[in-house]
Formats: C-alpha cells, sequence, structure tokens
C-alpha cells in the first residue's frame, strides 16, 4: 500500500499487509435412519466443495452427494469436508448418523374358505420369523406354519406377527378369514312312490347333518309327521318335502319325493246272473273317479264316474261258463294297486211252463229244465211282490223238472217263480227268477 501525502503534507509511505483466508462456516444436522433406508445430509455455509466420509462404513454409507444409507443397527461418525478455495480454508463438520431398526413391510391377503377346506396364508415382506393367531377358533384356526383350517360358517381375524431381529422392529399384519358353510349333500327316499287312501309309509333321508323335518305339500291328500311316517288320505298328488336344518358348519337343505295316492280296493264285490249276462255290484270307494272292469284277465270295460257302482256283463252268456271278474279303482294319481275278485257261474234261467191246482191244497210246478245245473229252487207267495208270505223248496237234479207243493191254503191266489242253482265246492251260483205265474188253490 502507498500512501501519498497532500495538501499541506507531502511525501509517500509504502506499507505491506497479509490478507489471510477465512474460515467456513458450515452447518449440518446429525441423522436418524431406520434401516435399510437412505437420508440425505442437508449443509450449508461451505464455499468450497463438499466431500464426506463414514467413520464405519458397516454402519451408514456415504456417497459423493451426501446420501447416507443404512447398513445396520448402530451410530457412525460422518465427517463433512468443505474444501479449501481462494477465499477460504478448508473446513471440516462431524455428525452423527443414527441406524435404529426399520420396521418389517409385512402383507397377506383375506382368505375365503368353505367348510371343511383348508387354506395357506402367504406372507411377504417379513423378516423375522412369523407367528399366528386366530381371533375365533371355532371359525377358523391356524397352524404355525400358517395354514387355516375351516372350522364353522362365520368370520375370523387372523393376526400375523414377524418377530424382531437385529434390524428390525417385530410387526405384525391382520387377515379376514370368511367361512362359507357347506352344503348338505342329502338324499330322501320314499318306502313307496304309490299308495291307496288309508295305507301308510315313510320318507327316510340319508345324507342330513342337521335335524330333519317333514312337510306335505297338500295334506288333504297325506298328512306326515316328524319322523317321516306318511299317511295316505284322498287320491292324488302330493310332494314330501324332507329338510336337513341348518347347522354351524352347514346350509339347510331340502329333498322332495312325490308319492301318488290311488284309491283303495272296494270292500265288496258281487256277481249275479241276470236275464242277459252277469251284474257286478261292488261298494264305492273313497275318492275313486272311475274304476276298471276285468273278465279273465282281460279290460272289458272303463267306468269314468266314480260314483258308479254297478255293470252288466251282457256278453257273459254262456251257461255253465266260469267268469272271474275283477274291479279297480282309479284316481286322478293312477289306478290302485289292488283289485276285488268275483268268481261267477253263467246259470241260465229256468221257465215255468205251468203251474196247477193238481190236488186238495196241492199245486204242481212244471219247468223247462237247464243242462248242468245242480237243481233248481221254486218261491212261492201270497203277496204279488213278494213282500211277505214268502216259501222256498228246492228241488235237486238237473233233469227234475216236476215238483208237488201241499199245505196250501185253499181260495188263496199264490204266486210262483223259479231259479237254477249251481254247486261249485262250497260256492252256489244262482240264476236270475223266472217270471211269476200265478195259481188259485180251488181244490
Amino acid at each position: 500500500m502507498t500512501v501519498t501525502g497532500i495538501g499541506k503534507y507531502g511525501g509517500e509511505k509504502e506499507l505491506t499487509f497479509t490478507i489471510e483466508k477465512a474460515v467456513q462456516t458450515i452447518t449440518a444436522s446429525d441423522l436418524t435412519l431406520p434401516y435399510p433406508e437412505s437420508g440425505k445430509i442437508m449443509v450449508s455455509g461451505n464455499q468450497g466443495q463438499l466431500s464426506y466420509m463414514s467413520s464405519d462404513i458397516s454402519v451408514a454409507e456415504v456417497d459423493t452427494s451426501g446420501n447416507v444409507t443404512a447398513k445396520k443397527v448402530d451410530t457412525a461418525t460422518i465427517t463433512i469436508t468443505a474444501a479449501e478455495t481462494q477465499n477460504y480454508k478448508k473446513t471440516e463438520k462431524e455428525i452423527t448418523v443414527t441406524v435404529v431398526k426399520g420396521t418389517q413391510p409385512i402383507t397377506a391377503s383375506d382368505l375365503s374358505l368353505t367348510y371343511p377346506n383348508s387354506g395357506q396364508i402367504t406372507v411377504s415382506g417379513n423378516k423375522g420369523s412369523l407367528t399366528y393367531k386366530s381371533s375365533d377358533t371355532s371359525v377358523a384356526t391356524v397352524d404355525s406354519a400358517g395354514k387355516v383350517t375351516a372350522k364353522s360358517g362365520g368370520t375370523a381375524k387372523i393376526t400375523i406377527t414377524a418377530a424382531e431381529t437385529a434390524q428390525y422392529n417385530a410387526a405384525s399384519t391382520t387377515i379376514t378369514v370368511n367361512v362359507a358353510k357347506a352344503a348338505q349333500s342329502i338324499t330322501a327316499k320314499a318306502s313307496a312312490t304309490v299308495v291307496f287312501v288309508g295305507q301308510t309309509m315313510s320318507v327316510s333321508v340319508t345324507g342330513a347333518k342337521g335335524a330333519t323335518s317333514f312337510k306335505s305339500s297338500d295334506t288333504s291328500i297325506a298328512s306326515v309327521t316328524s319322523a317321516g311316517k306318511v299317511t295316505a288320505k284322498n287320491t292324488g298328488t302330493v310332494e314330501i318335502t324332507a329338510t336337513s336344518a341348518a347347522t354351524a358348519q352347514y346350509n339347510a337343505a331340502s329333498k322332495r319325493v312325490t308319492i301318488k295316492v290311488v284309491p283303495a280296493v272296494t270292500s265288496s264285490l258281487t256277481a249275479a246272473n241276470q236275464v242277459t249276462g252277469i251284474k257286478l255290484t261292488w261298494k264305492k270307494v273313497s275318492g275313486a273317479t272311475g274304476y276298471k272292469i276285468y273278465r279273465n284277465a282281460t279290460l272289458i270295460k272303463t267306468i269314468t264316474d266314480g260314483s258308479t257302482v254297478t255293470y252288466t256283463d251282457a256278453k257273459a252268456n254262456t251257461n255253465m261258463s266260469r267268469y272271474i271278474y275283477k274291479v279297480v279303482a282309479k284316481g286322478p294319481a293312477g289306478d290302485s294297486p289292488l283289485a276285488r275278485t268275483v268268481t261267477a257261474y253263467r246259470v241260465d234261467r229256468p221257465a215255468l211252463s205251468s203251474v196247477t191246482n193238481s190236488a186238495a191244497s196241492v199245486m204242481t210246478a212244471k219247468w223247462t229244465t237247464i243242462a248242468r245245473v245242480s237243481g233248481y229252487q221254486i218261491k212261492y207267495s201270497t203277496s204279488k211282490t213278494f213282500a211277505s208270505d214268502i216259501r222256498t223248496v228246492d228241488a235237486y237234479g238237473r233233469t227234475t223238472d216236476t215238483m208237488r207243493i201241499g199245505k196250501l191254503t185253499r181260495g188263496k191266489i199264490y204266486y210262483v217263480k223259479i231259479r237254477a242253482f249251481k254247486l261249485v265246492g262250497n260256492g252256489v251260483y244262482w240264476s236270475e227268477w223266472s217270471p211269476a205265474r200265478t195259481v188259485r188253490i180251488s181244490k
């Protein structure tokens, strides 16, 4: 520096001095990093280029830009150096990097199971060993390997815990396990699918997991008890529904069986010879909508009126022929499995050729004979309608054609008719009565 005097002063003076470089005032804060994350050192006040060095790269590494990466849980010192410049001295700053345990980012997905199946929990992100716990073991259990087993329908929470390690804190997460009830595979079987009115049968159930119950679609046709006993009441078709109730593990299930209720058998069936043919008469069957008539196993007539209880087989006219008749009641759901049968022999009726007052208080009846009969029966009465004072007398032998009847009342008019009969075993088969003749007892 040169100093020169001015004004009243003169002269010059030269002086020499030194300007020293300034110290860089740099600032930076300590870092706390969770393993294995990274962080950046923020430095201010520096004039020269920065460089970084870690005291323990096994704990924390630092790059040329001041990015620090945690390597293990511990502490390390990071020395920050601001390089010397034209006006500033080289300056250093130390900060402490503390590496703490990290968080285990464990993840797992919810499970949906159907009883009694099992499923596996898949976990990712864990560093420590895993343990599992169910919030409701009655719904789902879980083993040490994460296998979940459904126990009943419902919802349970499974808590998954990853144990603490040298570098990580313990962590847990919760998933939801939804268990759906299983379907019951049941079968229902009827002991008979066709029954007649008044008959009982049963419906049985196999494979049921819950309590069983039964219901009839029409109790006027058939009723059913809680034990599955079915009573047929009227003709028609009915469905019996068997239900197995829901349980903790199974949904309710139902099966239906169809039962046809057909008429029962008529309580009586008789056959009587007519002038032409054989007349069948039976008692009405409850619920019947008609009847089928069979002669010698051949269907000869279908009656479509349930109130009709007679039928005359006009073609049964061969004398001494045996006919076996069967009557089957039919209903809206089908024919009865039962039938009433009757055996009949065609016996032609004889004719009275004459009735005379042949002696005192005696009449003599004469008739035309019928081949192969066992005998004849004569009926006489003083009542024109045979309503009272009725007497009968039998004449055995197919060739017999005359009979004397005594002890008659003089002055009375008697009405007389005759029929033939055929004896077969213990059975007696009668012909139709002949037209009546009259005789006055005048002797």
